[in-house]
């Protein structure tokens, strides 16, 4: 196959690593291989296997007790499903936390056990589970942003960036703009101290689904991506932006007042002082 026919099918790695012609049942297909593998683990250990398939870039053990929660696991038991799911080397460990064990799943075993989640239905009730867990996460890490724990806030944010762009995608999929205004609200930091650009695209993913929707995540929303848009200096949207966030704020209030605010005041500054601009 070419690189191009090669592309296509990268997302059906299973169907583009068959070998028919294998000779031993278990060699038939790769997810032959893997299915055979599933069957062997005990019950529980396949309702956690599959439910972590939600995670992206990895999750620590507390996270995949929340999603075992979500399939009426309780903790213990999910810490036994992850050390029998890593001695079957369906899980792997990485070093991204100092003092904390982290596991993540190589990309053909996360296809398959997501396959598995969507056959036994369970998608929903898990994919709420992961977004919620993953904004309290953010809401807890950003509640201080200043002071001593602030190295450790930012790297557990980079470390759950993944997490934290599915639970997003997750909430505008869904229309959740409660959970979708949190997360939203709570990244305002990131962006705001370290200018982490990709929170703008969300608010703008965000607003794009609202549409004409009252809720009070459009002035968030509207106000974060107005920061984006003067930072990258299209003063106008910025501007059209901060206005439109400030009269969301007055009709359905907003956590996050001082961003338009500060974002039309810089806006309205850099216009008066650039030549031709009124």
């Amino acid at each position: 196959m070419t690189p191009a026919e090669l592309a296509v099918r990268l997302a059906r790695s299973f169907d583009l690593l068959e070998t028919p012609n294998a000779s031993h049942r278990r060699q038939q297909t790769l997810r032959a291989t893997m299915d055979w593998s599933f069957e062997l683990l005990a019950p529980s250990s396949r309702a956690i296997f599959t439910a972590l398939s939600v995670c992206k870039g990895g999750f620590g053990l507390e996270a995949a007790e929340a999603l075992g929660a979500a399939q009426g696991r309780a903790g213990n038991e999910v810490a036994r499903a992850v050390a029998d799911l890593w001695d079957q080397s369906l899980l792997r460990t990485e070093g991204s936390m100092p003092g904390k064990a982290r596991y993540r799943m190589l990309a053909l075993v996360n296809e398959y056990a997501s396959s598995r989640l969507d056959s036994a239905g369970d998608r929903s009730a898990v994919a709420r589970a992961h977004a919620a867990y993953f904004v309290d996460l953010a809401t807890r890490v950003t509640r201080r942003p200043y002071g001593p724990d602030e190295a450790e806030q930012v790297a557990t944010l980079d470390v759950e960036f993944d997490n934290l762009r599915t639970a997003c995608v997750w909430c505008v999929a869904e229309g959740n703009w409660d959970l979708g205004m949190k997360l939203l609200d709570s990244l305002v930091p990131e962006l705001v101290l370290r200018e982490r650009i990709e929170v703008g695209r969300w608010a703008a993913e965000t607003l794009g689904a609202l549409g004409d929707e009252d809720h009070p995540v459009q002035s968030v929303a509207s106000a974060i991506a107005a920061n984006v848009a003067m930072v990258e200096g299209r003063l106008d949207d910025a501007q059209t932006l901060s206005y439109l966030s400030l009269e969301s704020e007055g009709r359905l209030g907003s956590p996050v007042q001082w961003l338009s605010r500060n974002t039309l005041a810089l806006v309205l500054l850099r216009t008066s002082s650039s030549p031709g601009r009124t």
